[in-house]
């Protein structure tokens, strides 16, 4: 017995042995391989795809080395390639190599056939709405060229008409499948049940109260679920100034009772903002702003602003803003403003209210009384005057929206001044944001402005151009004129989640009192975040100058 395990013993070793000599020859035969290297790729058989193409959706290229598993997988790769185009028959063998020496020719021969078309559409199950609306809303029909990316972008259409009409839990099985005549596509709908949104639950918002999120959904208990009324919440609640990031609402069942359960983030909520300007001849410039964007959690708003644009040019202004006043759809405002200029001090004090009347758009409407006040040195050449006036106007907020945002204000204001003379205002300001790729926006703002009245219009009631908040470059207030319009476009690379590197360029034109100037200025800046903050810097240069006159702008944000 003992010998018998012994000699089970050696016989065991020896196969260990052998084992091993035999992988050390495989590793060495295998070390000393030298494969073939491609020296040209050849496509056979293209007709409705250039040979171009075909060759871009390969692995297999010149100078790589021959290797049978990436030829398989190119094979697929031009199979899945000819499909994504409509041909559903294409057939592909498994590619010649033709070896010399230790060069190779790789040779794919493809047999395209013709475009596979629908020859029939099935959409069963239970559908619960009309047939011909469902299959309306699928909308592939018979005769059409079978895409898989048309297919998937149809098949979202008619998962989307289902939870535009209350079935969020809506589930499509498609099947296709071919034959000689095409192809032939079924989709089984599973609706799911009705769902009904009883509450809606906020989370993430430690500050704000929920009652006025709610407002500003305008949430109806019980409603019928609807994925467009909640992508308009989404939109609604990442326009709030005090909203940095809403988050994808989801369904949670509780019982007898559904809720939409919204997650968000916070922005903070005071924010203190400062810029400076250095030009030559105006010394420094800048200004201090202070913005409160959430008073106790009940969304309201407060802002001061004070500014130097140069020698005896100053702003102070605060206002405030409550939203939902005595609990009713209206909200109101007030602000006061003094502006100090050489010869002339305006004092200007205000309220209103304004409504929203639909997703994004809100009118507005108030009254106003504007004061002018020479001092010593403008006796001579300024008149003092009083003014009520009455200003209304739209505002429209659309930069949720998928293709790019833009929000828009248009406003005018109509008043008589102590004399008795009617003077009239109004003004246009627009801006867009397009996305360009996926790390850069082109970002534009277009406005316009005109003043008039009977008779010339006063200094301290016209329109100034100039400055970092019209046209970078120039000096603070450098133009005049009755009617103005300036165009800003930025291109914006963004090199992270809060900073971005920019280009401009700021077109204007200002006409009034028989002249006109159509001031032109271009230049780059950043804009980056820190630990105390955001600060940016943008080089300004008017057209036709040197270098060195341009103006630099230097602004720092502060949240807290």
């Amino acid at each position: 017995m003992r010998r018998q395990m012994c000699a089970d013993k050696y016989i065991r070793v020896w196969r260990y042995l052998l084992f091993a000599i035999w992988m050390v020859c495989v590793a060495s035969s295998a070390g000393g391989e030298v494969r073939a290297i491609v020296k040209r790729v050849q496509v056979e058989g293209v007709r409705s795809v250039s040979a171009r193409d075909v060759r871009g959706w390969l692995v297999t290229r010149e100078g790589v080395a021959v290797d049978s598993t990436l030829l398989r997988k190119d094979v697929s790769r031009i199979l899945k390639g000819y499909q994504a185009r409509g041909f559903w028959h294409v057939a592909v063998a498994f590619p010649r190599v033709a070896m010399r020496g230790g060069d190779a020719a790789v040779a794919f021969a493809i047999v395209e056939g013709v475009r596979t078309r629908v020859a029939s559409v099935d959409v069963r199950g239970d559908l619960i709405f009309d047939h011909s609306d469902v299959h309306l809303a699928f909308g592939l029909a018979q005769g059409m060229v079978l895409l898989e990316s048309d297919l998937n972008q149809r098949l979202d259409h008619l998962l989307r008409f289902y939870e535009d009409r209350g079935y969020p839990f809506c589930a499509l099985r498609p099947d296709v499948r071919f034959d000689d005549d095409g192809a032939w596509v079924q989709v089984e709908v599973s609706p799911g049940p009705l769902v009904h949104v009883d509450t809606v639950r906020f989370e993430g918002n430690e500050t704000t109260r929920e009652d006025v999120l709610l407002r500003h959904i305008s949430f109806v208990a019980g409603e019928v679920y609807d994925q467009r009324r909640v992508d308009a919440f989404v939109r609604q609640l990442q326009n709030l100034p005090f909203i940095d990031r809403v988050y994808t609402p989801e369904l949670v069942s509780t019982g007898d009772e559904m809720a939409l359960v919204i997650d968000l983030e916070e922005s903070r909520h005071t924010r203190v903002e400062g810029v400076l300007g250095v030009g030559s001849g105006q010394g420094l410039t800048g200004e201090i702003a202070l913005d409160v964007l959430n008073f106790s959690g009940g969304g309201r708003e407060g802002y001061a602003l004070w500014s130097r644009q140069g020698v005896g040019l100053s702003n102070l202004r605060v206002s405030y803003r409550e939203p939902y006043v005595l609990n009713s759809p209206l909200s109101g405002w007030g602000a006061v403003e003094m502006v100090a200029r050489t010869g002339y001090v305006t004092h200007k004090f205000g309220g209103g209210a304004d409504i929203s009347v639909g997703e994004g758009t809100r009118f507005f409407g108030g009254v106003a009384h504007r004061r002018v006040l020479p001092d010593s040195s403008g006796l001579e050449f300024f008149e003092a005057e009083r003014m009520w006036s009455i200003e209304s106007g739209v505002r429209f907020d659309r930069r949720g929206h998928a293709m790019g945002g833009w929000k828009a204000e248009i406003r005018g204001e109509v008043g008589e001044v102590s004399d008795g003379i009617r003077r009239v205002q109004w003004g246009v300001d627009g801006q867009v944001f397009l996305p360009v790729g996926r790390q850069s926006v082109v970002a534009g703002r277009a406005r316009a402005f005109w003043v008039g009245q009977k008779g010339d219009v006063p200094q301290a009631a016209g329109i100034w151009l100039g400055g970092a908040q019209s046209l970078r470059g120039y000096r603070e207030e450098m133009f005049w004129g009755t009617n103005a319009g300036w165009v800003n476009v930025e291109w914006r690379w963004l090199i992270g989640p809060k900073a971005r590197l920019f280009a401009f360029v700021d077109v204007g034109r200002i006409a009034g009192a028989g002249t006109r100037s159509w001031p032109v200025s271009y230049g780059v800046g950043l804009l980056a975040n820190g630990r105390m903050g955001a600060v940016g810097i943008d080089y300004g240069l008017p057209r036709g100058e040197s270098l060195g006159q341009g103006m630099v702008h230097v602004r720092m944000v502060s949240a807290f």
